[in-house]
């Protein structure tokens, strides 16, 4: 699971040109319809992500994918936990 840090990263932006940053202003500029850019907002996470929506945004914010989104794993912290193969006890 993924968890955006795009309202981050607009908040960011928006201190860094003086100006709120709108999500229209964000979709304008990206190509990113404003219903998109409202899901990345939600706080909800996402399952997956689109690689183009992702692609244009680390580029709009000139960011790297850590940047954008955490990734969310199981209860112990570790992300790659549920994908992991578990070795074999001798």
């Amino acid at each position: 699971m993924f968890k955006s840090k795009l309202s981050i990263l607009i908040a960011e932006e928006s201190r860094r040109r003086g100006k709120k940053l709108q999500l229209k202003d964000v979709a304008e500029a990206t190509g990113i319809s404003p219903v998109a850019l409202t899901r990345w907002t939600s706080g909800r996470g996402m399952s997956r992500l689109d690689g183009v929506t992702t692609f244009q945004l680390l580029k709009f914010f000139n960011v790297g994918l850590s940047d954008l989104v955490d990734v969310e794993g199981d209860d112990d912290g570790d992300p790659e936990n549920k994908t992991r193969p578990t070795p074999n006890a001798a």
